[in-house]
């Protein structure tokens, strides 16, 4: 699933289908989505009036019914959406101004509201939240824009009395969280060129483009993932670099070989690893052997992607 400026769109085996306001879609400029393990595929922004968020509803399977819902009919009443994440229990993390919210999607067997706030946990009350992860500890962080990042056992977050512990020596603008496969977790900021974090334990070693000798494009950083060759691809506003565990490179497009420039907002490792990128020249695509491009000739109308996610179904 990938959305533009002209819509939402979903991939699948070779095709491509656009749904837009005709169909429900109430927004004009997604900027966030997430897929979680009832089927559904949220879509949010982080620009524009309050209130934005939709999901598509996989159980509606008569293209003539309705399948994008506007979450304020189903009880959220939240702000601006800047965060989505979703967890391996299959329910959704909201962050906006002021809060965060968890979408629960058993809320209704279990006698709860669809759309909870944690008890707890004053610390992220307040400010913007942006970035979410559960790491391979069970530790949940939060990354605040202006408000730095926090972290607590993700298991105490439904206590009354829980407390977040602030992580130090980062960025103060923490917008994006994620975790590599030797169990390191990387930081970067939103709208602020600080670079990148790297923490490890309790160290945290920073990079930047002047640090890499100019490898690392820029220092304005939107996304990381990890692919299946061990490398962490990193998606900056100068285009796409690498980094192999010892030094960072960047990597250059040729006429054979279409590689996003740009900004590059997300990044997307799929089941089949297939590594997906989401930018302002388009969405890529590498096998792991060849790079490729989606544009008009695939139904692709925008060049202008701000987000990707796949499905339950592998969408």
């Amino acid at each position: 699933w990938v959305a533009a400026g002209t819509g939402i769109y979903r991939y699948e085996t070779g095709t491509v289908e656009n749904f837009t306001t005709v169909d429900g879609v109430p927004l004009s400029d997604v900027s966030l989505s997430a897929a979680t393990g009832d089927g559904s595929v949220w879509f949010g922004s982080d620009q524009g009036p309050a209130n934005v968020l939709v999901r598509f509803d996989a159980s509606v399977t008569n293209a003539s019914q309705r399948r994008f819902i506007d979450t304020k009919e189903e009880g959220y009443a939240g702000q601006a959406i800047l965060g989505l994440d979703s967890d391996s229990r299959g329910g959704l993390w909201l962050g906006r101004s002021g809060g965060i919210h968890y979408f629960n999607p058993q809320a209704a067997a279990q006698g709860q509201e669809r759309y909870r706030l944690p008890p707890g946990v004053a610390e992220l009350k307040r400010g913007y939240t942006m970035a979410f992860l559960v790491d391979s500890n069970k530790t949940m962080w939060f990354g605040k824009w202006q408000n730095r990042l926090w972290r607590l056992p993700y298991d105490k977050i439904w206590d009354a009395d829980a407390v977040a512990e602030q992580f130090t020596g980062v960025t103060n603008w923490v917008a994006c969280l994620f975790e590599d496969s030797r169990g390191a977790i990387w930081t970067s900021a939103r709208y602020r060129a600080q670079g990148i974090c790297r923490i490890q334990g309790d160290q945290v070693e920073h990079f930047s483009t002047e640090s890499t000798g100019g490898a690392l494009p820029s220092d304005s950083v939107w996304s990381f993932e990890e692919g299946p060759d061990g490398l962490l691809y990193i998606g900056t506003e100068s285009g796409l670099a690498r980094y192999d565990g010892s030094r960072f490179s960047t990597l250059e497009g040729t006429s054979d070989r279409p590689v996003p420039s740009g900004v590059i907002f997300k990044i997307l490792r799929d089941r089949d690893n297939v590594m997906w990128f989401a930018s302002e020249s388009g969405v890529f695509r590498y096998d792991g052997i060849t790079w490729s491009s989606l544009d008009e000739e695939d139904g692709l109308i925008s060049s202008m992607v701000r987000t990707i996610s796949q499905d339950a179904s592998g969408a």
